[in-house]
């Protein structure tokens, strides 16, 4: 796993900003949310994380879990928490994701729910931008290599990205635009593939299951 976790991950979901001149930054108006309660969703691409620093990678091809979307009207509130979430392989008999040179990695999230705020609202396309507050896992590696990721010194991670209400998809931001770091491991991991102080980089995207219909969020 040392190797394992050098590759890696860990793993959540959000992607960078779709912005134009219709776009509302969230500190002037109102979200709006529709068709939410609670609800599941699931991975429609591989979910990749990698240790920017050294390029090791982690693949999980089976993520999925559930979420909370209050509707109505909400000023600062979160527009949703992530209540739950797995990442999983299927190749792999245990579930585990498929770290480099053949190491098996488990990702356990830590410290749900997570928090999905919004940050801009883009009416033309129907695409909120924003971000998932409280990201944190531990991961461990077939290799006995044990390491924790969070924001920088322990704090809540946070990961960009955007939500389009006419496909129910999350896309999760590309590679470095968060702030998810290696902030501890158990000493056994392999410093080629991961070590304290790495960046971790994620790309992916999720859709939340139909019916009923998708979850729509506007600004008013």
């Amino acid at each position: 796993m040392r190797k394992f976790i050098r590759n890696s991950l860990t793993a959540a979901v959000v992607t960078g900003t779709a912005l134009s001149l219709t776009s509302v930054p969230a500190s002037a108006a109102t979200w709006n949310v529709a068709n939410g309660g609670a609800r599941t969703f699931h991975n429609s691409i591989n979910l990749i994380a990698e240790d920017i620093e050294t390029g090791a990678v982690v693949t999980c091809n089976d993520s999925s879990g559930g979420a909370t979307l209050d509707n109505g009207v909400s000023d600062n509130a979160p527009l949703a928490t992530v209540d739950g979430i797995e990442f999983h392989h299927t190749d792999n008999a245990g579930g585990e994701c498929n770290g480099p040179g053949g190491l098996l990695v488990e990702i356990q999230p830590v410290g749900l729910p997570w928090r999905l705020i919004g940050e801009t609202y883009d009416a033309g396309t129907g695409v909120t931008s924003g971000r998932i507050e409280g990201v944190k896992a531990h991961i461990v590696g077939s290799d006995g290599c044990e390491a924790d990721i969070a924001g920088p010194g322990g704090t809540d991670g946070v990961i960009n990205g955007r939500y389009t209400n006419s496909t129910g998809k999350l896309n999760l931001s590309a590679r470095t635009d968060n702030n998810l770091q290696v902030v501890s491991d158990n000493g056994l991991c392999d410093p080629l593939l991961i070590n304290v102080g790495d960046h971790i980089g994620l790309d992916g995207e999720y859709i939340i299951d139909t019916p009923p219909a998708f979850p729509v969020i506007t600004m008013s």
